[in-house]
Order: C-alpha cells, then structure tokens, then sequence
C-alpha cells in the first residue's frame, strides 16, 4: 500500500478550502497509508514566522515535517496550502529526500500575488476575476492584502518565489478543471506537469429534494467578489413568487446590505452556521444561488448542493461549467443581473425542478464517484514513481 504525506496550513477562519481537505483525506485514507499534517495561521506572529517571511522557510515547520518523513517514508508528499506556516521548506526537504510533490491549487494566488505591480496584476483590466484586485487612481503597488502593505509585500516575495519551485521536476500540480490547467499552460507551465484532480464530495444516495420548498439559499462570504448585493437586486426585480432569499454566511459587506435590504420581507440574513447546519440548508433549499465575480476552482457550494439533488443558479465563469452537464439551463451571462433574474424566475416551476435534480445529482455523482478519483489519484502516483 502507497504511502501519502499530506500536509496543509489551515486558514484563521475555517472555509470552504478546509471542507474540501477533510473530505480528500477522509477519502484517502481508505486506500492509502496516509498521515495528515496541518499547520494554522494566527493574526499574532512571533519570531520564527518574521523570520520565515525573509527566508521563505519555517524552522519549526521543517523539523516537523522532516520527522514525519523520517519515521513515516513516504511515497510522495501531497501539499495543499504553503501560506504561510507551512511555508516553502517543504519543497526543498522532498528534493532532498527525492520524493514526489504533488501540489494542490485551490486558487490563483501564486499569480495574483506574484508581481509588485498593479499593472501587471491586473493585465489591463479593471479589476481582477481571480481575486477582485481593484484598479486604483495612481495605484502603483500591488497591495494584495488592502489593510497591510508589510503583508502584501511577504506575500508578493513568497508567490514568486513559490511560482519558480512549482516549475521543480519533481513537483506536479493538481488543478481542478480544464479553465486552470490551460491558464497555466498560458503562463508558461508544462502541460505534462499539470493533472486535473478534483476535490472530493461527501456524496448523498438520497432522494431529499423538495421543489415547494420556500427559501432560495446562497451560502459563502458576504463580499463583493461574492456579487451578493447584486445578486440581491436581481432576486428583487425578478419577484419570484412564494419564495424568500437566504443569505448565509459573514464578511465586509454584511452589515451595510442588512441595512440595505433587510426590511425586505424576502429577503433574510442568516449570519454564520456551522457547516452542518449549512448543509441542512442546502438539503432543503429548492435551489442554491450565487452570482460571484470570481474565477472558481470547484465551487464547494455548488457541489454541495448537487450531491444532495438541490439545482444551481451560477455564472457561467471560469470552470464552473466543469462541474455541470452541457446544456444546462439555470446557468446565467456573466454580469447579467436581467440574464440572473430571468433563471430566478424559472424556479417558479417545480416540474422542470425535478429534471434539473436529477441532471445534477447523476453528472456530479459520475465524475467525483469514489472509485474514479481514486483511480485517478494512483494514476498520477503511478506517474511519478
């Protein structure tokens, strides 16, 4: 039995990323002799971590991990998260050991993060789509983090320098939809390097959809890359009978759009739930809905909702349609709120519900099914050894 090394540095605020970890490690471990290594950022730095900004590597975190390798032996090491505990050490201790690195990427920070200028961050645009970088008047810097320049100056130096090993021979990159792959190749990666390996879903043999159901939920962080305030207009102007809008989850711009809409009476903020209390949510909702600006990997959300029969509302961005049969038509125009009222409006009809369930359930079931993923986890194993 191959031996797995994973290892991750968990965000201060458990998220979505997190969910999809506990998920990949609880599927590997029935096929794999696994170890499971996690680190956690805290808002207090202490002395190793300043340090470890400056030289790329934390002190603590190699001898941890150097420690495992030596007792464990493992096949290959499966990174998820380097910023910034973990940290870029861990590169190096598997060239030393030679042992295979397979690194996850479960955003696009390394490029985002990887210039000290504005300009070359956003390539000409207003804004970016892959992590909502706004256009400033006389911005020159690429103030990645907008409440610390010291932050965002650790970063930028911690991505370039992250982007130039992710090239290492020994590294491969997990990547969760054709969109991403091909953006790599765009920047130079080698395609042979770069495996398309999605995150698994805990995944549902019930039949607990309910068409008459009376919310529509949107679930994940109250921002603007989210678009929830636009999203919210658009549930208003499309006036969708006997039906409220859910709002779940925090962030930046939860209290000026509960001052906004919260009269609304079907409009209702829920603030944060567990992510047990999320999923009943998402079970018993008659559909999920998000109108985010973003560039998604595999939106966790969605997936969530299709596991359990529930339809989705999105944009079609980036690889969302990765994770949606062809055709499908709850799919909306990127930033047309006209478009996203119209498929709002469609929920009015519990017929044509049902079909959608089971189009999402059947094509979500087919490409992250147990035995296909881990199939194609030892495939890319089986490459590297």
């Amino acid at each position: 039995m191959k031996k797995v090394l994973i290892t991750n540095t968990k965000y201060i605020n458990f998220g979505g990323e997190d969910s999809n970890i506990v998920d990949e490690v609880d599927l590997l471990r029935k096929h794999f002799k696994t170890k499971y290594i996690e680190f956690k950022n805290s808002e207090k730095l202490n002395v190793l971590d300043y340090i470890s900004f400056l030289t790329f590597s934390n002190i603590n975190s190699n001898r941890i991990l150097s420690k495992e390798i030596k007792e464990f032996e493992p096949d290959c090491i499966y990174v998820h998260n380097t910023w910034f505990r973990l940290s870029l050490g861990i590169f190096k201790i598997a060239k030393k050991n030679n042992i295979p690195l397979l690194l996850k990427l479960h955003n696009f920070r390394y490029d985002c993060a990887g210039n000290f200028s504005a300009k070359k961050h956003l390539r000409g645009k207003d804004f970016c789509d892959k992590c909502n970088f706004k256009k400033s008047k006389n911005q020159i810097f690429n103030k990645y983090f907008t409440d610390s320049y010291l932050r965002s100056i650790f970063i930028i130096l911690f991505s370039k320098r992250q982007t130039k090993k992710m090239k290492s021979k020994n590294v491969t990159l997990l990547v969760m939809n054709n969109f991403h792959k091909n953006y790599l190749v765009s920047l130079g990666y080698n395609a042979s390097s770069i495996e398309i390996y999605l995150n698994p879903i805990n995944l549902q043999k019930v039949k607990t959809y309910n068409p008459q159901s009376n919310y529509v939920l949107f679930a994940g962080r109250i921002s603007n890359e989210k678009g929830v305030g636009s999203l919210i207009d658009s549930w208003l102007d499309a006036e969708v009978n006997n039906l409220k809008l859910f709002i779940l989850g925090e962030g930046e711009e939860l209290k000026s759009l509960i001052t906004q809409y919260d009269k609304k009476s079907n409009v209702k903020f829920l603030g944060l739930k567990t992510h047990r209390e999320t999923i009943e949510y998402i079970v018993n909702a008659r559909a999920v809905v998000t109108a985010t600006k973003m560039v998604e990997g595999q939106p966790r959300l969605l997936c969530e909702a299709s596991a359990h029969g529930v339809p989705s509302i999105y944009p079609k961005t980036g690889g969302i349609d990765f994770y949606f049969p062809n055709n499908y038509l709850l799919s909306f125009e990127q930033y047309n709120y006209h478009d996203l009222a119209k498929k709002l409006k469609l929920l009015e009809n519990s017929n044509e519900l049902i079909k959608y369930s089971e189009q999402v359930q059947t094509y979500l079931e087919q490409i992250l099914e147990d035995g296909k993923m881990i199939e194609k986890f030892t495939n890319i194993l089986e490459k590297k050894l």
